[in-house]
């Protein structure tokens, strides 16, 4: 694995002056992450769905997907995680949102939903309770965001509202998305938007928090801000509560970034961010993108500056 020094100016807008990037693994069409509050690393990809692992220092995925899919968001409620599939390279391909009970020893991801009627079921969020809301891309701007209800014991799907938010709540091309506080952060293209759910969701619409001439991934709200993931830029930003990019890392520097997060002990540490980068579109098999990276800083990214 290279490593990487990259230093750069704050007054030059780089992400924090200084960071060491280094390659974790290879993984082709790596897109998104999901840690439990244990520690434990979850990660899709266009080629399957994996928990990360260390063994003697040395990283390595497992694979747990059975059936050949390109999985993307994920997320969790209670001792469960919930991620979804779709076949990439052939649109009419069944998808399936998934579920996997944390306390499972075999890990074993099973079907609670056929969603094969959405275009691109992408980015996938809950509010820690019983609902959750897929970011469905589609295409042409006919986007939207699904919210589907759960069963009290979190086991089946009870209601599904296939349009909850869409053209007229302002919500075209949804990607990556993140619940905080009763209010749904997602990215639109070159924009980031904000729905407060705490009304009747017959008033939800979506506000425009940031713009900028690029397409915007993945995000996770932190510091009272938002870091994000350009994926044509290739590089990660932090955007504060004025909807201002602050710090962003050097152009290309995380190639086709998709995802990424804040690191957590065992496997990381709150000095790092967790990253992945896609690279290319549908291309597996080159140096570009296709890996799980980090950026080690020399201080705490959580203490807010």
């Amino acid at each position: 694995m290279r490593l990487k020094i990259v230093c750069g100016l704050l007054a030059a807008f780089l992400l924090v002056g200084c960071y060491t990037k280094k390659v974790v693994v290879r993984l082709p069409e790596a897109e998104n992450l999901h840690f439990t509050e244990s520690g434990r690393l979850f990660v899709s990809a266009g080629v399957g769905f994996f928990e990360l692992v260390k063994n003697d220092g040395e990283f390595a995925l497992e694979k747990l997907n059975d059936i050949d899919c390109g999985f993307a968001g994920i997320t969790q409620i209670s001792n469960f995680v919930y991620t979804l599939c779709y076949g990439i390279e052939n649109p009419d391909a069944n998808k399936y949102l998934y579920r996997m009970d944390l306390n499972d020893s075999d890990r074993k991801l099973e079907i609670i939903q056929d969603i094969s009627e959405y275009d691109l079921p992408n980015g996938l969020t809950s509010d820690g309770v019983n609902t959750l809301y897929i970011a469905n891309t589609a295409y042409f701007g006919s986007g939207a965001i699904v919210k589907i209800n759960l069963s009290e014991d979190l086991m089946s799907v009870v209601g599904v509202d296939s349009r909850w938010a869409a053209q007229n709540h302002n919500v075209y091309h949804p990607n990556g998305i993140k619940w905080l506080n009763e209010h749904l952060w997602f990215t639109d293209l070159g924009e980031i938007k904000t729905i407060d759910v705490s009304n009747d969701a017959d008033s939800v619409m979506a506000q425009s928090f940031a713009s900028r001439f690029t397409v915007f991934d993945d995000l996770v709200p932190h510091c009272g801000g938002i870091l994000a993931t350009d994926f044509v830029g290739g590089q990660l930003v932090f955007i504060d509560s004025n909807g201002k990019i602050k710090y962003k890392s050097g152009i290309g520097s995380f190639q086709g970034a998709s995802s990424l997060l804040v690191g957590r002990e065992p496997l990381f540490n709150n000095h790092q961010i967790v990253a992945t980068e896609r690279g290319l579109l549908l291309e597996k098999n080159s140096n570009i993108g296709n890996k799980v990276s980090t950026a080690t800083f020399d201080f705490d990214l959580n203490v807010c500056r």
